[in-house]
């Protein structure tokens, strides 16, 4: 009978941790047969203490003296964790085992495509693929490599045919295996080149005369306008001065792109007028609050030169700002007039011209909340003011929810913490295309002390009473001990009730962190359009914008547009939502941004909002309306 020996090398190399003396992690290693391996436990613990094993994270067991086969030779980590939680104890220890006397199982394979030109990538086709594997490849340039990365590029110094080799070995023993393969590497032979003739001012036709008309191009023309992938375009410049024109090329028919590229200047010196044109601007009727309309031009031009504007409303104002602001106090359908000129030689100017329907500047209804207290945290909201036209009434509450309810029906709510909080009613007119809202303040005291959770959130809103000013509406629990404002510009207050000025109109991702008493913290972000809250003096559109964090104070009253019927779906999606649009409401404009008020998608007259290659999380759609604005929070799965 033939006696097999099996070397057994194992050596202990660390001790985690040993919290308690009455926990001391050891075991003993004892062959079974070939690759195999009974774990003997002859660790210091408690009675009821816990084993863990792991098996060089190839296998994991929670027995006391488990028992594990390996496949292949080579060398393994053998940890084991016990622990007990009264008393408290925790012991570790780790060893490694040399496996050997096992069968040769290695199979080295691979194979090879080409990328681009000169350039291979390799595949690791070889089983098993496991950590104890090592590998060389030769290229049969000269090159070699002892990556496990798989796939693995090379890149060679000439066209031709070359012998690549793959050789796998088993950890430390002699089990090896040899892959040989040829591999053709091909070079590309694309040549890139145009020529161009300008036209009058500023039309530039380009010729392609690359190496084959079959190629895909792509042109840079130099003046910040978007690529063309035309073969040979035709470019309008706006501005004279030399430009550099870029034209690559790219050929797919040898199974991977061959590209070449090149640049040539074009100096143009005919335009006469800077300003070619003007795109039309945006009316946005609920940034300002009761019949207020925010314009803002968007001239197309390549110059730095500056302008005048001449601004006619169709009520009788006029401006020469930039982006004004003018206030209707009747609705209805007004012409609006700009003249923009340029007032650099040569001068030149444009007239833009719209119509917009103002809606909101005329709105019936006035909100009243009544609230009744219970037991326990509930209360009963209602709305005391009762209109035939209003055909909703949407809650939110200062702990995070909102509700939305038919005329007439009352809102039950359950505070889960004591507090003070507000509750914010908002009023929807289906008949005006309006809507109006009020905020009261209610205090929490009865519910029963259940741990120590934390909850953080707040209502934003804008003032109509104050030229220039946001509200935000906390709701702080009745052990809050410490809070911190985040501004989303760089600067944040540690106080509860601060005020902030933001120089800039903008987004803006506001946060709260609140600690508790018990020491528990926890914070809430909401991402706010900060905008002009009020119809002002045209001369100070560019004044600061402050916002104050308020203390129970009520009567608050906020003039929005009716866009119920507008939404996305699905939501949450998996980046693709559809929008929803009904009573003559027609997309003009969508911005998407991140928490951060980064905008990260911007699409004009579209029926969806495609955000798939975006990472998951949470976004806010602006939707641009022929009636006004609305910000939707998208969800991404």
């Amino acid at each position: 009978m033939k006696k097999i020996i099996f070397i057994l090398l194992i050596t202990q190399f660390s001790t985690i941790f040993n919290m308690n003396a009455q926990c001391s992690a050891n075991f003993n290693i004892i062959s079974t047969g070939v690759g195999s391996y009974s774990f003997q436990n002859t660790s210091v613990t408690t009675p009821t203490a816990n084993s863990f094993w792991n098996f060089s994270g190839m296998a994991y067991s929670n027995l006391t003296n488990p028992t594990y086969t390996f496949t292949s030779n080579g060398i393994y980590t053998i940890s084991l964790q016990v622990s007990d939680t009264l008393p408290i104890c925790v012991s570790a220890i780790t060893k490694t085992l040399n496996v050997t006397g096992l069968p040769c199982s290695v199979i080295s394979n691979f194979y090879s495509t080409q990328i681009s030109a000169l350039t291979i990538k390799f595949f690791n086709l070889t089983t098993p693929n496991t950590s104890n594997i090592n590998y060389l490849w030769s290229f049969g340039d000269g090159g070699t490599s002892t990556s496990s990365v798989t796939p693995l590029s090379h890149v060679y110094p000439a066209p031709g045919n070359y012998t690549v080799t793959l050789i796998a070995t088993e950890g430390t023993s002699s089990c090896t295996s040899t892959y040989t393969d040829i591999v053709t590497v091909s070079s590309c032979s694309v040549v890139s080149n145009f020529t161009y003739s300008i036209g009058n001012n500023g039309l530039v036709n380009f010729t392609n005369l690359s190496s084959s008309s079959t190629l895909t191009s792509v042109w840079q023309f130099g003046d910040g306008t978007s690529p063309s992938t035309s073969l040979n375009p035709v470019h309008q410049y706006t501005a004279n001065g030399t430009y550099s024109v870029s034209l690559s090329v790219f050929d797919y028919s040898m199974g991977f792109p061959c590209k070449d590229s090149i640049m040539l200047p074009l100096t143009i010196n005919n335009v006469t007028c800077n300003l070619i044109g003007a795109t039309n601007y945006i009316t946005s009727n609920n940034w300002v609050g009761s019949g207020g309309v925010t314009f803002n031009n968007s001239i197309a031009t390549a110059s730095a030169s500056g302008f005048s504007y001449n601004w006619n409303f169709g009520n009788g104002g006029t401006s020469t700002l930039s982006n004004p602001t003018s206030s209707y106090t009747a609705n209805g359908l007004y012409p609006i007039t700009c003249t923009v000129i340029n007032t650099s030689a040569p001068t030149c100017s444009t007239v833009l011209t719209t119509t917009i329907n103002v809606w909101d500047a005329v709105c019936g209804i006035s909100p009243s909340i009544a609230i009744t207290n219970g037991a326990n945290g509930a209360v009963s909201c209602s709305n005391t003011a009762i209109t035939s036209t209003v055909n909703y009434n949407e809650w939110e509450v200062g702990d995070g929810t909102l509700a939305l309810l038919g005329v007439g029906l009352a809102y039950n709510h359950t505070f889960n913490y004591n507090g003070n909080y507000f509750v914010k009613l908002r009023m929807i007119d289906s008949i005006n295309f309006c809507s109006r809202s009020v905020i009261a303040p209610i205090t929490i005291t009865n519910v029963p002390t259940t741990g120590c959770s934390a909850k953080s959130y707040f209502i934003t809103d804008k003032d109509l009473t104050t030229p220039f000013k946001w509200n935000i509406y906390p709701g702080y629990q009745s052990n809050v001990t410490a809070v911190d404002w985040s501004w989303g510009d760089g600067t944040n207050s540690t106080i509860m009730f601060p005020s902030h000025t933001y120089s800039n109109v903008g987004y803006y991702s506001i946060c709260l962190t609140v600690t508790l008493s018990c020491g528990t913290t926890t914070s809430y972000c909401n991402t706010a359009f900060i905008y002009k809250s009020n119809s002002i003096n045209n001369n100070n559109s560019f004044a600061p914008l402050t916002v104050s964090v308020l203390q129970q104070v009520t009567g608050l009253n906020e003039n929005e547009n009716l866009l119920a019927n507008l939404f996305t779906h699905p939501n949450p999606s998996n980046g693709v939502f559809l929008i929803n649009s009904s009573n003559n409401v027609e997309v003009n404009k969508i911005i998407v941004t991140n928490n951060i008020g980064q905008v990260v998608y911007f699409g004009e007259q579209q029926s969806k909002i495609d955000i798939s290659h975006l990472n998951n999380g949470v976004y806010y759609a602006t939707i641009n309306t022929n009636k006004g604005n609305k910000v939707i929070k998208l969800l991404k799965n």
